[in-house]
């Protein structure tokens, strides 16, 4: 004969054992992270030692350098730490590095995306270690790619790596995307992820860089600037000539000057017809996330070493400028004569290469065709214009709870509050994975403003790596356990 308790008792037994096993899970779940940062900061030196491997490859996707030997290194060191790796390839395309750790059971899945390309390394003579060389000197790695995105990379793996070691499945799935054409302007990422779309798909993301303002401050972003990039050619006699005859021939240098000057106005406005007509206003949470923010003008002058920003910016409007507007930028001028002492000469030929930074809603196919018409209205119309990079702006709201979760996490890791930042002033393809993939993602890493990014001695501090690190860390234990309570 079976005795069945009376229903209160039932109720009673089935409240308290369910409270008992939830308070059990959020007990193993807090013993976890926290051993997850102790590996961090206990091994950090195994993952370093990654990082000085990887920077030793070269991988510059400018010039198609090294860049399936990286590959293969990413996918080795990857699964050296447990991850399942491979490469995926698409036809004109980088390869792509893809990784994933799939927790049977798991709610969620958290993606990072990162890119194991870099920038060119010149001017070789300016570094004071070998930019391929991952030089351990004074606390920071040295070499081309060690902060973007190389050292990165090594974070998020060192993150998987050490919730791997605690024994324990980590709290939700992981996957890792990256590619080899981020320093190129990603033109192929999109279609990796419309044909891997299925493979590619996560609940959030956090994006490939992030880290600390001048004063150690965690820096948040939740958008990214899209980008134009061209290359405008003049041409005049079929060679450089005497420079005597700059009397009456052409100077193709003169013209280039003239066309530029005709792009913006001196109080710094883009004045191509048409430019800004898409510019969409600021809502209000943008603009008291602006209004909030505090950007250490004083700071950041001294890391530039300059005395002011443009036509003396300071308040909302230098922050208003910086992270909502857009920009054109000379990035390189190549005519006549470069080496030592003097050589009188007209030449023949000038290229000049421009950046424009966008904002959301700016389409940058629009824009290259404005471009265009302004050179043709304006007197310009011999000018050849090269398209050589193009992708859209981004940005997610502070309410994701992958946002939310990070900034709860800087609390823990910094003790202190994370600056929200509306928009990364630079670019990247974040809008695949937010417009095309729908996964909000959370810029957040390893990073310092002395990093020296695409410039000579870039390096990354073995401080910022290791607190940048367990901010990743206690991030993805935020969002995996519903932690997103910014208290």
């Amino acid at each position: 004969m079976r005795i069945r308790a009376p229903l209160t008792v039932s109720l009673f037994l089935s409240s308290y054992l369910e409270m008992f096993l939830s308070d059990k899970v959020k007990h193993g779940d807090m013993e976890q992270i926290e051993s997850v940062l102790q590996n961090i900061q206990s091994n950090h030196m195994e993952y370093i030692t990654d990082l000085q491997k990887l920077v030793r490859q070269p991988s510059v996707s400018a010039k198609g350098e090294g860049i399936r030997e990286c590959a293969s290194l990413v996918k080795e060191l990857l699964e050296k730490r447990g991850i399942n790796a491979r490469i995926l390839e698409l036809e004109g395309a980088n390869p792509v590095v893809y990784g994933e750790v799939i927790v049977k059971g798991a709610k969620k899945t958290v993606l990072f995306y990162n890119h194991y390309d870099v920038q060119p390394a010149e001017p070789f003579d300016l570094w004071k270690a070998p930019p391929f060389s991952g030089e351990l000197i004074d606390g920071r790695v040295f070499g081309r790619g060690a902060a973007d995105d190389k050292g990165e990379i090594m974070s998020r793996i060192a993150v998987v790596d050490s919730y791997l070691r605690t024994g324990r499945d980590p709290p939700c799935s992981f996957k890792f995307v990256i590619e080899g054409e981020e320093e190129v302007g990603s033109g192929n990422l999109h279609r990796y992820a419309e044909k891997y779309r299925e493979l590619f798909s996560a609940d959030a993301g956090i994006w490939e860089f992030g880290g600390v303002d001048t004063r150690g401050r965690p820096l948040l972003r939740l958008g990214m600037k899209g980008l134009l990039y061209v290359e405008i050619t003049i041409r005049g006699a079929k060679r450089d000539l005497h420079s005597s005859l700059a009397a009456v021939v052409p100077s193709p240098a003169w013209e280039m000057i003239r066309l530029l000057n005709s792009l913006k106005s001196q109080d710094d406005r883009i004045t191509i017809k048409g430019w800004e007509d898409r510019v969409v206003p600021l809502k209000d949470w943008e603009k008291k996330l602006l209004e909030e923010y505090p950007f250490d003008e004083a700071g950041s002058l001294e890391n530039y070493g300059l005395k002011q920003f443009i036509n003396g910016l300071t308040g909302y409007e230098l922050k208003e400028k910086l992270f909502t507007k857009p920009t054109c930028n000379i990035c390189g001028i190549q005519a006549g004569y470069q080496g030592p002492g003097s050589k009188t000469v007209l030449p023949n030929e000038i290229r000049v290469k421009l950046d424009f930074r966008l904002v959301p809603e700016q389409d940058p196919e629009e824009l290259a065709r404005l471009l265009r018409e302004h050179l043709d209205r304006e007197g310009f119309g011999d000018a050849q214009l090269a398209i050589m990079e193009g992708e859209p702006a981004a940005r997610v709201s502070p309410e994701q709870p992958i946002a939310l979760a990070a900034r709860a996490a800087a609390r823990k890791v910094y003790g202190m509050d994370a600056l929200v930042e509306l928009s990364s002033p630079a670019t990247g393809p974040l809008y695949v994975l937010t417009k095309n993939l729908g996964t909000p993602c959370a810029a957040i890493g390893t990073g310092h403003p002395d990093d020296s990014q695409h410039s000579p001695n870039e390096s990354k501090r073995l401080d910022t790596f290791i607190t940048g690190t367990k901010w990743v860390a206690q991030t993805v234990h935020n969002f995996a356990t519903d932690v997103v309570e910014v208290k």
